[in-house]
């Protein structure tokens, strides 16, 4: 075996180049990854205290380093990063004694939260399933060609049979199934 040749893992890969040797380092000592368990998460630090499976009673401080901000509940799992280097603190230079875990990604999310200061999607088709949504804004502009309600409507706490909202064409299909198509403009119908 010549010196720049070692056996990895399980796998018993050969690694032949400085750069192959470089990377199973950072392998081994920079990229360990393991499965935690929330214990207790800040949405607004983005910090928290997860669990290890493997270590029974362990309680480690982490953070989320993933591309959204995440809104994590107790018990949620989470797929953790382990690392030599505390990419938070430049001036700890200690890369030999310690472990730092960060949060890459949730596995089994109940309730993700982020919070972007804009968001645009493109999307040929947009399903959505949900008991209750809600929106909550200032402003809300639908421009579409056309619109098509099923089910019961309520605007501002009347029916929508009594009213005609919106330029253009809105059909509303009551709970019968019976179709109610309007054009017009916002206001009253007369």
């Amino acid at each position: 075996m010549r010196n720049n040749d070692f056996c990895v893992g399980l796998e018993r890969l050969k690694v032949s180049s400085p750069v192959g040797v470089f990377k199973q380092y950072l392998f081994e000592n920079v990229f360990i990854c393991r499965i935690g368990i929330i214990k207790s998460f800040d949405f607004e630090t983005q910090t928290g205290v997860v669990l290890i499976k493997e270590y029974e009673g362990l309680e480690i401080n982490t953070r989320n380093i993933s591309n959204f901000n995440l809104n994590l509940e107790e018990d949620d799992e989470v797929v953790l990063i382990q690392s030599n280097f505390n990419i938070f603190q430049e001036s700890d230079n200690n890369h030999f004694d310690k472990n730092y875990f960060y949060i890459l990604s949730v596995l089994n999310p109940k309730k993700i939260g982020i919070k972007l200061n804009q968001l645009e999607v493109s999307l040929q088709e947009f399903d959505a399933q949900s008991e209750n949504i809600r929106f909550k804004a200032k402003k809300l502009i639908i421009d579409v060609d056309n619109i098509e309600i099923k089910g019961n409507l309520k605007i501002n706490g009347t029916k929508f049979e009594n009213h005609i909202h919106s330029s253009g064409t809105l059909t509303y299909i009551n709970s019968s199934g019976s179709p109610t198509t309007t054009t017009g403009k916002t206001g009253p119908l007369v």
